[in-house]
């Protein structure tokens, strides 16, 4: 009994000299980030963590002596990891685009009507300087065409070359 006792305590203490023949320090700081994309469709939300951390390993010869000269390593674990990612339909976006595009849809309705109307008035007003112009080319006709008393009528000339 007594041997197994010390048989234990032996390899206790062993195990404890061993593990503490290396030590780590381990440094660690976590930002946590929520990163919002909003789209013309959707709202797509990432929870983001990155880690930064740096560990520094003291080891030591396992020599058993005393004021051993010690190694640190520093290692280097930074990562970043996405936590979680929410996906949602961006109706207010929706909403405003329909109204802007109706708006726009009258205003381009009005514009047309109105560019109708400003064609419509062109037109009659063409229309009603090209009357008064017939009105006067015809009224200068009758005016060539008047001949005095006891002057014979113009002729029409048959085949139109000017010579009768």
């Amino acid at each position: 009994m007594k041997t197994i006792v010390s048989l234990l305590c032996i390899a206790l203490l062993s195990t404890v000299a061993v593990n503490a023949q290396v030590q780590k320090d381990v440094q660690k700081k976590t930002t946590t980030k929520k990163v919002r994309v909003t789209d013309n469709n959707q709202i797509t939300t990432k929870t983001v963590e990155d880690i930064d951390s740096e560990i520094d390993v003291i080891m030591v010869d396992d020599n058993n002596m005393e004021d051993q000269a010690k190694k640190v390593t520093k290692l280097n674990a930074d990562r970043t990891e996405v936590v979680g990612e929410n996906n949602a339909e961006n109706v207010t976006n929706k909403m405003e685009v329909a109204q802007k595009m109706k708006v726009q849809q009258m205003n381009l309705e009005k514009s047309k009507q109105m560019q109708m109307e400003l064609a419509q008035k062109e037109k009659m007003a063409l229309d009603a300087i090209k009357k008064k112009m017939m009105a006067d080319l015809e009224k200068r006709r009758m005016e060539l065409q008047a001949r005095p008393k006891g002057m014979s009528k113009l002729k029409k000339d048959p085949d139109g070359d000017g010579i009768n």
